[in-house]
């Protein structure tokens, strides 16, 4: 009988362990990149550049691009990717104001993607890849305005002049008033 107790403690108390301190796990789980060239021919897109902005929406980071060199994919200037929001979720860490050798591809909602899983890179670590890859073009449009940015630009300008034509009117008004005090 004292055996028995002893097998049910021990049972409970491994569980109890177990339970509180589980086994590291990570979510994400790459297979090895080949190298560049196999990569740029398995990817969408492969190319060079700046992020100028990021924001973060539902688990995802949106990473705005200022494009400076393509190899492949890319024509305008200015190009958004989107990675996961977390590092153990395949997200790429990326950091606003560093340049980076991006390998995306198009995901089914029609947005560049990419992750931890690809060859992506910080541009100062990418010197083999660029020796492999050679000189990138530079690409070939501008983007388009973004017309969120532009209505908001306009409102922007309504706004100074409601608060300009505001404040010509108090110094109208508080001037006519000394005048009339005198």
């Amino acid at each position: 009988m004292k055996k028995s107790r002893w097998i049910v403690a021990g049972c409970i108390y491994s569980c109890i362990v177990w339970l509180l301190f589980p086994l590291k796990a990570d979510a994400c789980s790459c297979v090895p990149t080949g190298p560049p060239r196999q990569e740029m021919a398995e990817s969408d897109a492969v190319f060079s550049g700046k992020v100028i902005r990021i924001s973060e929406e539902s688990m995802q980071k949106r990473v705005i691009f200022h494009v400076d060199s393509v190899w492949k994919g890319i024509e305008t200037s200015e190009v958004m990717v989107v990675t996961h929001s977390q590092e153990p979720a395949c997200g790429y860490p990326f950091v606003e104001g560093e340049r980076y050798l991006v390998y995306a591809r198009v995901h089914d909602q029609g947005e560049w993607t990419t992750s931890i899983c690809s060859r992506t890179k910080l541009y100062s670590s990418a010197k083999d890849d660029l020796q492999e890859l050679g000189t990138g073009k530079p690409p070939s449009k501008h983007p388009e305005p973004d017309p969120v940015h532009e209505a908001g630009k306009v409102l922007l300008w309504c706004i100074y002049l409601i608060l300009a034509a505001a404040v010509v009117n108090f110094l109208r008004h508080w001037l006519h008033r000394e005048k009339r005090e005198r």
